[in-house]
């Protein structure tokens, strides 16, 4: 039955190559948007200095100096979504204007579903769809134009097509005001991780992480997001073992968190529009799914992980021409594990993030960076 093959997928395996034990184990803050206790502003640590004080007039002192601005990165950081509408969110992204957050994650019946909310956290989630086709539905993004979301569901069965396909993944589009799911057939067999979306020329283009199905080389593809034609490979190969989240920018290069490599933990790598793949950080404990960004001044890649010294959640902030690595946690460092992490492809200082405590249910987190 289609019900318990979803719950095989959902269970600890870890032979499966997608860290579900991690994914078992989630949980998030159960607290109502409502009910927080207003916006967080977090930082790295490394923060400017105060301005100096004003002299004194006569027998007057002066003024005092204005307070340091805290580290080189400040953040804003608001549950947008969580409650008992859904549980273990894994990816979420906002509407090209950073307004609505579509993401994916389980519904009250433990069903895989995709929901959306406002992302002011003024809207309890809602759910759009539920049930099959879905089966691990991981990741999630949108069209440029935001009027379509694409889906990468690693447990998604392609028999239809290939019984020799197994559970090899699927893409599915859907527009975002209804419920109808139609899966990427040309991207059968690729199992699919990260997806993002851009316009190359006068279309959009779906770039995705993946395995090619005959050759089992890993790495980075990309088709028509309209699913014409045939996927072709960015790159792919080494030094690509496992790679996840993705983000592209605007000068179309694109960047990747591969969560394997020889160090057990994850890297992230640069790739040109050349198709020239170079690591610019390792030590990367990456979330699941590793989520990708590029900050608003396009010098650094944002990715969701670990903080190294404490275990919970961080974003580690990768500055793209010196290949420096620092850590803030954007308020979120009483979570345990980091999921997605997206921009708004408009608003681009506006991301949604989903972040999970032990034992809670879920929270998706609006985040707004200067």
């Amino acid at each position: 039955m289609r019900e318990t093959r979803h719950i095989r997928l959902w269970h600890p395996i870890a032979a499966t190559g997608l860290i579900l034990a991690a994914i078992a184990a989630q949980g998030c803050s159960d607290e109502n948007p409502g009910t927080t206790t207003g916006t967080t502003s977090s930082s790295s640590s490394s923060g400017v200095g105060g301005s100096g004080g004003t002299g004194g007039t006569g027998g007057e002192g002066g003024t005092g100096g204005t307070g340091g601005s805290g580290g080189g990165v400040m953040a804003e950081v608001t549950p947008a979504a969580n409650g008992v509408e859904f549980s273990h969110p894994f990816d979420s992204t906002p509407d090209p204007e950073g307004n609505i957050v579509y993401f994916t994650g389980l519904n009250p019946n433990n069903e895989p579903a995709i929901f959306k909310a406002n992302l002011d956290g003024s809207m309890k989630a809602t759910e759009i769809v539920a049930g099959d086709p879905l089966v691990m539905p991981i990741n999630i993004a949108t069209s440029t134009d935001g009027a379509t979301l694409f889906i990468t569901d690693t447990g998604a069965d392609a028999n239809a097509l290939d019984p020799a396909l197994g559970d090899a993944g699927r893409i599915f589009s859907m527009a975002n005001d209804s419920n109808v799911l139609t899966p990427l057939t040309a991207a059968d067999g690729y199992r699919p991780h990260g997806v993002e979306v851009r316009i190359d020329g006068a279309a959009d283009t779906l770039y995705f992480a993946g395995t090619d199905p005959t050759t089992g080389e890993r790495g980075v593809f990309k088709l028509l997001a309209d699913g014409s034609g045939a996927v072709t490979a960015v790159v792919k190969g080494a030094p690509f073992r496992d790679p996840s989240g993705l983000a592209i920018d605007g000068d179309k290069n694109i960047y990747v968190c591969d969560t394997v490599q020889e160090d057990s933990q994850g890297s992230l790598y640069a790739i040109t529009p050349a198709g020239v793949a170079s690591e610019i950080a390792n030590n990367i404990r990456g979330g699941y799914p590793c989520g990708v960004s590029v900050s608003p001044d396009g010098q650094s890649v944002l990715v969701s992980s670990h903080d190294a010294t404490t275990g919970k959640s961080a974003v580690s902030v990768v500055n793209i021409a010196t290949k420096a690595v620092t850590f803030f946690s954007m308020g979120i460092d009483a979570d345990m594990e980091s999921g997605g992490l997206h921009a708004a492809k408009k608003a681009t200082n506006v991301f949604s993030w989903c972040g999970v405590t032990a034992g809670g249910t879920g929270t998706v987190y609006r985040v707004v960076l200067p």
